[in-house]
């Protein structure tokens, strides 16, 4: 299996609420992509933090309420466009005066 790591930049987003902090990224489809692949995210997050919601091209992959391990895997169910963008928010992040993804989590294509 093929991982790509969507690494740098993601952007932190403004949200209504203090207890999560959101972050996006895009990214193009990666070369040589079959529409008939199957393409996962594999996401590793820091022990205390939680996966609170994540997003690709608008469409709600993943809401709280699921027990979240360190390390998930998400079949993507839509297919990939040209180029995506993926949104991801955390909570249990702690206080940070900028915060960054990468201090929280590690994103892949897998």
């Amino acid at each position: 299996m093929h991982r790509i790591r969507l690494a740098k930049p993601w952007k932190r987003l403004e949200s209504a609420s203090s207890d999560f902090l959101c972050f996006c990224r895009s990214f193009n489809m990666p070369t040589g992509l079959e529409p008939s692949q199957k393409v996962f995210l594999e996401i590793r997050t820091q022990a205390s933090v939680e996966l609170s919601q994540i997003s690709l091209n608008a469409e709600l992959l993943h809401t709280a309420g699921i027990e979240a391990p360190s390390d998930q895997w998400l079949r993507l169910p839509v297919v990939l466009s040209h180029v995506n963008r993926l949104q991801v928010c955390l909570s249990n992040c702690g206080y940070e005066s900028e915060p960054s993804f990468e201090a929280f989590a590690e994103v892949r294509l897998a």
